[in-house]
């Protein structure tokens, strides 16, 4: 009888487990997540892309951990640098030198609760134009949903992400989820 009582309680525990992920249900979102920061670099301005940012983006959670720094391609930068770098992408992009021409979700590759929410890793494929030459590129986005505030933030994962940052980001990331 106590194994009866035991495989009950684990399969509704199991059962409320999953209906706890709701990242299938967010698809939608991620999207005009992705498509919101595209319009952006068509047509917003530095400071429109840094309040995007600071809403969206995981890593902007830690920068008052940095003094008030931004992380961009693994590296921890001042706020003057970022803005600069923002505005250098910007003209870039209005300059006709650098355009993502299509993205797609694929699969999804893991979705878990951990310490810091639950977290969905999506392989995104991308496809860009830079200067004239089309180019296709698929990484990991991790899309984290705080249990408290219910919403979703963005993580692209890059191998440039150091595993000290990353630990920092994702203290029991499962070692099981290979990211590319």
């Amino acid at each position: 009888m106590k194994k009866i009582c035991a495989l009950i309680f684990a399969l509704i525990s199991t059962t409320s487990f999953a209906q706890d992920l709701e990242c299938p249900n967010h698809l939608v979102l991620f999207k005009q997540f992705m498509q919101e920061e595209l319009d952006l670099l068509k047509h917003g301005d530095v400071q429109q892309l840094i309040k995007y940012n600071q809403k969206y983006n995981y890593s902007s959670r830690f920068n008052r951990l940095h003094n008030d720094q931004y992380y961009v391609n693994g590296k921890w930068i001042e706020r003057e640098v970022y803005e600069s770098r923002l505005a250098d992408v910007l003209d870039f992009v209005r300059e006709g030198n650098y355009s993502v021409t299509g993205f797609k979700l694929q699969p999804i590759k893991a979705n878990r609760l951990i310490s810091v929410g639950e977290i969905c890793v999506i392989p995104v494929e991308i496809q860009t134009r830079i200067s004239g030459d089309i180019e296709l590129s698929t990484n990991d986005w991790i899309f984290v949903r705080s249990l408290k505030s219910n919403k979703w933030r963005t993580f692209t994962y890059l191998e440039t992400v150091s595993a000290e940052d990353f630990k920092v980001f994702f203290p029991d990331f499962p070692s099981d989820i290979q990211l590319k």
